[in-house]
């Protein structure tokens, strides 16, 4: 690629929840704000971004499935995940910091709520341990 081939990018870092651009971003990738809010801010959030997007823009967000404790049909795969700290991480986020922003969603509560958001093409990879997830849309 040469220097006349560059492609420029510029990065902007802002408040999610008071955005108001419209059509003007390629990317938006937003990394766990939906564990803060319940369902139909999520959605509403994803509305938001989309409307922020140019035509055939992406957005790369993530959310957390729910742990084998609270759902039988969990993806995590508990036999790769280090119990250690994953209890660690519990004490932490339960015990210490009093954490009252987990909201854990299902592949099938996540797509449905970027479709229902206007999403045309939904894509999910997930971590390699089953937990986190990065949903992809158009």
């Amino acid at each position: 690629m040469g220097a006349s081939d560059a492609v420029q990018v510029h990065f902007v870092q802002q408040d999610a929840w008071t955005m108001e651009e419209e059509e003007i971003y390629d990317v938006i990738a937003s990394n766990g704000l939906n564990i803060y809010v319940d369902d139909e801010q999520a959605q509403a959030l994803y509305a938001q971004f989309l409307k922020a997007l140019k035509p055939r823009g992406v957005l790369v967000t993530s959310f957390l499935t729910p742990p084998p404790m609270l759902d039988a049909q969990s993806p995590w795969k508990m036999d790769q995940l280090d119990m250690a700290a994953l209890a660690k991480q519990r004490a932490l986020m339960q015990d210490v910091i009093d954490a009252q922003w987990i909201h854990f969603r299902t592949e099938q509560v996540m797509y449905k709520h970027l479709v229902d958001a206007g999403v045309m093409d939904v894509k999910v990879i997930y971590d390699s341990k089953g937990g986190v997830s990065n949903g992809c849309g158009l």
